[in-house]
């Protein structure tokens, strides 16, 4: 493994409670006239950095609610041109929209309709996503139950992709013959992507991270001359999938060569008293690793739903947030499960990338287990809390150590700085999906580019 640092990311559990409450409140404009006060008060640099990603988050927090309720009514009507402002009116009353008052105007979360399609099912069928999105599952479940009925296990059943993915500046976002600094997410090497072979980058000028890297990226310096300015790399990758294997019975106790992966990292992997007793109720006392992360897996994939979330950075504590509100995406349930398979002595990591089912794909996280002498283990509990709620038990066990090979794979950890480093706080400080950018004034933010990932090629061999 090559040798990681972890980024700063400081917590937010030390902001001030007046600001706190200022922020729920919605009152951003106070928070941010009380947080330059305390800038300009700051007993140390670190202090003052922790203040300055707090204006930050605010700003994000602005973009996270960027709709006015007449433009959030223009939207939902452009994917359900029957609603009626009366239907509109009470999923609002009902609370199946999602907004909230922001200096004293009510402003709508930029991803309601999809919060919307969780929540009211019989309106998600009129959208004009519903059908493809229906399609993929079926080719998904068509793919498990082919991996169920295998009578070989471990990995199998490969995908080859040939990928495009890129990012784009947006124009005058600054100033001409400014050094613009970017990271795409690239292909990492592991059992289950064992094959990528990088086909073009633009500009040809790059810097790739090692294979094995932990948060793998291609990086790229460009300046900007005006207009839009693009980085974009294209590659093939071939993903097994993989069908476990596992006798309770030979399940030995020992975590091999991976005490790293029963650390805390804060903010979003700490043992605080509230997850080690959920951890020891959940548990009950079970003696055997493996019936340990099953009760685990057991209780989240039946007990927290799936919803839309935030961008990580506004989280203080995303695992402990999951067990309380029983509510969480993919990544943040991902989070709650590694943090309580660590507490229980479990060595248990990160894996993301995206979803690249080629009817329909996005970006999606997933965790893996150490179960002695078996080996790593992926445990994808988004994937199976949805089996759940559809009835699907055997998709469910599946995967509890299984998954497909509808994987495009980025990352291993979380928190871990790039190759080379980047300078100003991140985009999302937790993972890389779309990408990061940066020039010599600070970061770019998701509202100064936009991201595409193209599957140009995809065969099942």
């Amino acid at each position: 493994m090559n040798l990681k640092a972890y980024i700063f990311y400081p917590s937010r559990r030390n902001i001030p409670a007046e600001i706190r409450m200022l922020e729920n409140m919605g009152a951003l404009v106070e928070a941010e006239r009380k947080i330059f006060e305390l800038m300009g008060k700051a007993g140390s640099e670190e202090d003052r950095r922790m203040l300055e990603i707090e204006l930050e988050i605010i700003r994000r927090l602005r973009l996270e609610y960027p709709y006015t309720l007449k433009e959030a009514f223009e939207k939902l009507k452009s994917k359900i041109p029957d609603i009626s402002c009366i239907q509109y009116i009470s999923l609002l009353e009902e609370g199946k929209i999602d907004f909230r008052v922001i200096d004293g105007k009510v402003k709508v979360f930029k991803r309601f309709i999809d919060k919307l399609a969780i929540l009211e099912p019989k309106l998600a069928k009129k959208m004009r996503e519903y059908s493809s999105r229906c399609k993929a599952r079926e080719k998904l479940y068509k793919h498990v139950e082919e991996l169920i009925s295998s009578k070989i296990s471990g990995y199998i059943k490969p995908a080859h992709y040939r990928i495009r993915m890129k990012v784009t500046l947006k124009e005058d976002v600054v100033k001409e013959n400014t050094k613009i600094k970017c990271w795409l997410p690239f292909p990492l090497k592991c059992n289950l992507q064992p094959e990528v072979k990088l086909l073009s980058a633009k500009p040809e000028k790059y810097t790739l991270a090692p294979e094995d890297y932990p948060q793998r990226t291609i990086f790229f310096e460009n300046v900007y001359r005006g207009g839009k300015l693009t980085f974009e790399v294209e590659y093939e990758t071939k993903c097994f999938s993989f069908k476990p294997y596992v006798n309770p019975s030979k399940v030995e106790e020992g975590q091999g060569e991976y005490e790293e992966y029963l650390r805390e990292l804060p903010p979003h992997i700490e043992f605080t008293s509230y997850l080690e007793n959920l951890e020891r109720k959940i548990t009950g006392g079970a003696t055997n690793p493996y019936i340990r992360a099953w009760r685990i897996y057991k209780w989240i994939t039946e007990n927290v739903k799936y919803t839309v979330a935030y961008e990580y950075a506004l989280y203080e504590n995303i695992s402990e947030y999951v067990a309380k509100e029983k509510k969480g995406d993919c990544g943040m349930q991902a989070l709650l499960f590694i943090t309580l398979c660590r507490i229980s002595r479990i060595p248990s990591r990160w894996q993301s990338g995206w979803y690249i089912n080629p009817v329909a794909y996005g970006p999606h996280d997933w965790a893996q287990i150490y179960i002695k002498p078996y080996g790593w283990l992926y445990v994808d509990l988004s994937f199976g809390g949805r089996a759940y709620r559809l009835g699907r038990e055997d998709i469910k066990t599946f995967y509890f150590g299984g998954i497909d090979h509808f994987r495009l794979i980025f990352n291993s950890d979380i928190q871990v700085e790039f190759v080379p480093p980047k300078r100003y706080f991140r985009s999302d400080p937790v993972d890389n999906q779309r990408g990061e950018l940066e020039h010599e004034g600070g970061n770019l933010y998701y509202d100064s580019w936009s991201y595409s990932l193209e599957i140009l090629e995809f065969k099942e061999t």
